[in-house]
């Protein structure tokens, strides 16, 4: 949990305990909501984020892959015909 949801919590509770807490309960609820919402978006970027590390590193390895393939399929073809 990120220390901004850990001291929204934390502030959360005392404002339970607050004697006048029903007057505030909506404003409360609202920000509770708000802070859902800015966790989902934050891991939602992480994701993201690491999703395009995935994607950018298969695809730097599979272009590697394709040039030693085509260096070898040259280097057998160039063998072939100089073996004839």
């Amino acid at each position: 949990m990120n220390p901004f949801t850990e001291k929204f919590l934390r502030q959360l509770d005392a404002l339970r305990n607050h004697k006048e807490y029903s007057e505030i309960e909506p404003i409360v609820t609202d920000l509770l909501a708000m802070n859902s919402l800015e966790i989902i978006r934050s891991m939602t970027e992480d994701l993201s984020e690491n999703f395009r590390k995935i994607e950018n590193t298969y695809l730097s390895l599979e272009k590697t892959f394709v040039r030693s393939v085509s260096i070898h399929n040259l280097t057998h073809k160039y063998r072939k015909e100089l073996d004839f």
